[in-house]
């Protein structure tokens, strides 16, 4: 579980050009906001030219990182791939997504607000 204004990430093996993605997520205000990308390589699928606001950065692996999406995402679904390798990244947690559920199904991320004396379903 992401606290508010805590980072978590989701990486998989894009689909397409079959190369490592994370997406980096915050929680802000109650919402799920993108942050960034990370991934190896161009190609289709990728962002192919900055936003404004959004910086490339290169980093030290290889990789680049596209950094200043601020895009607010209401509810996060991923659908759970047979060879995608989905996982999620809270702290020092990585909990393949393949664990929670079958290949196939989808997996709903939302934020939820309850008091110290409620626990989460």
């Amino acid at each position: 579980m992401a606290r508010l204004g805590e980072e978590f990430s989701v990486s998989f093996i894009h689909s397409v050009n079959i190369s490592p993605v994370t997406e980096i997520f915050q929680i802000q205000d109650g919402q799920i906001v993108l942050a960034a990308l990370e991934f190896e390589t161009f190609g289709a699928g990728m962002p192919t030219a900055l936003e404004p606001g959004q910086e490339l950065i290169r980093l030290p692996d290889g990789g680049m990182r596209i950094e200043g999406f601020d895009r607010v995402i209401n509810s996060l679904r991923f659908i759970i791939g047979h060879t995608t390798e989905h996982t999620l990244h809270i702290g020092e947690r990585h909990i393949p997504l393949k664990s929670l559920d079958a290949p196939g199904q989808p997996v709903l991320f939302e934020v939820i607000r309850f008091n110290i004396w409620q626990r989460p379903r």
